[in-house]
C-alpha cells in the first residue's frame, strides 16, 4: 500500500550575514607592452596652399592670411612656427624667412591669434613692378617649442618636441627632413 503524505513548505526570517571570508592572493602583473610610436600630438600642420602675389603692377609689400582657429594663445606662448614655400616649377623647397637677392623679395612669415602670415617685401630698395601675377605654395608646421607640465612616470618635463627633433639632429630649415621625421604627406 502507497501512502501520500502532504507537506506545506513554510519560509523562515532572513538569517544574520555570515563573515567575510579570507581575501585570496593577487593575481600576478601582466607583462608591459611594447611603447607604441612617438605621435604628432603637438604639432600643428597644413598642406601645401597657393599663394598668388603681384600681377597689378608695382608693390612694395604684401601679406597673405590664413585663418587657422588653431592659433590659439597656448600656441603662440609655446610653439614655434617653422615655415616652407614653394615657387611653382621648382622643386625647391626655400625655409623661411629667405631672401632672394636677384629680386630682392624677403619672404617671412609670423603668427598672431587664429591667424598665420606670409609677409613678402622688398628689400627697402623701392617698390618693385610684378606685371604678371606670381604662385608660390606655402605650408606651416607648427611645433610645441616649450615644456608643459610634468609628465612621465618620474614626473620630470619632457622635452618639447621641437627639442626632440634638434636632438635627432633634424634641420628644421630643410623641409624633407622636417616632413620625414613628423611623417608630413
Amino acid at each position: 500500500m502507497v501512502g501520500l503524505t502532504g507537506f506545506t513548505a513554510c519560509e523562515g526570517d532572513q538569517g544574520e550575514m555570515g563573515p567575510a571570508g579570507i581575501n585570496g592572493q593577487d593575481g600576478r602583473d601582466g607583462v608591459d607592452g611594447q611603447d607604441g610610436e612617438d605621435g604628432n600630438a603637438n604639432v600643428i600642420s597644413i598642406p601645401w596652399t597657393d599663394v598668388t602675389f603681384g600681377g597689378f603692377g608695382i608693390i612694395r609689400r604684401q601679406w597673405f592670411e590664413i585663418d587657422d582657429t588653431r592659433i590659439t594663445q597656448e600656441v603662440l606662448d609655446n610653439y614655434a612656427v617653422l615655415g616652407f614655400i614653394k615657387i611653382i616649377g621648382e622643386d625647391i623647397v626655400y625655409s623661411l624667412p629667405v631672401k632672394f637677392p636677384i629680386s630682392k623679395l624677403i619672404l617671412n612669415n609670423y603668427l598672431t591669434l587664429n591667424t598665420y602670415t606670409l609677409h613678402i617685401d622688398d628689400e627697402g630698395s623701392g617698390p618693385m613692378e610684378v606685371p604678371d601675377p606670381g604662385v608660390i605654395k606655402v605650408r606651416y608646421v607648427l611645433i610645441e617649442a616649450t615644456s608643459m607640465a610634468p609628465t612621465g612616470k618620474s614626473g620630470h618635463s619632457e622635452p618639447s618636441a621641437l627639442q626632440k627633433m634638434l636632438d635627432a639632429g633634424i634641420d628644421t630649415t630643410d623641409y624633407n627632413a622636417v616632413a620625414q621625421y613628423l611623417n608630413l604627406e
